[in-house]
């Protein structure tokens, strides 16, 4: 455990100074368009979670905001209630309430909890055996194994494509994505998913 802890420390942060370099405004819209085709032809009233990206990560805003105004489904995004604990999802809309949560991250003040059956998972680095690269902290990890026990979540990594690197390193905890967008295409690793098409 310690060598694959060690190892995803290092990784990390070449991950993190790849991504940093990467980010671009016109990728970011490329992505945006091909994460929103997808979602618009999924069954409608999915709940769908996406984020309040920080720093370099790949921004969801314009798929969430469009989501929000022109679609049936839900939007929620991630909350840290409890440290090292699954994060809790709050309904999210483009003019609610925000204020800062855990580690300065923002959140809805206000809004239903809400179970996602899509969620769009940021990262550092992926593969294409399906393994993601987060921060360390394990939340995504946590909520996945936890929801996928109890009822049917994708987990799509968003991400660029310059993020992928040939093979992650991987352990027990780590909870495999099933797709992963970028602005240059929908990379499928879970061919039996009941959302995914």
């Amino acid at each position: 455990m310690t060598s694959t802890r060690n190892d995803k420390m290092t990784v990390r942060k070449a991950a993190q100074a790849r991504r940093q370099v990467t980010h671009n405004v016109e990728k970011q819209a490329r992505a945006n368009l091909r994460l929103l085709k997808w979602l618009r032809e999924q069954n409608d009233h999915q709940v769908v979670a996406g984020y309040l990206a920080i720093g370099a990560e790949v921004n969801p805003m314009e798929t969430m905001e469009h989501l929000s105004v022109h679609s049936q489904h839900k939007i929620c995004v991630p909350v840290v209630h409890q440290i090292q604990a699954p994060l809790k999802f709050r309904e999210w809309s483009r003019d609610c309430l925000v204020e800062k949560g855990h580690l300065n991250i923002k959140v809805p003040t206000f809004g239903e909890w809400l179970l996602p059956t899509i969620m769009i998972v940021p990262s550092l680095a992926f593969d294409r055996s399906g393994t993601r690269l987060g921060y360390g902290g394990g939340y995504y990890d946590r909520t996945l194994q936890k929801l996928r026990k109890t009822g049917k979540v994708k987990a799509i990594g968003f991400a660029f494509a310059a993020q992928e690197m040939k093979s992650l390193p991987f352990d027990t905890f780590d909870q495999k994505l099933d797709s992963v967008i970028t602005e240059n295409e929908m990379i499928i690793f879970n061919a039996n998913s009941e959302i995914q098409k």
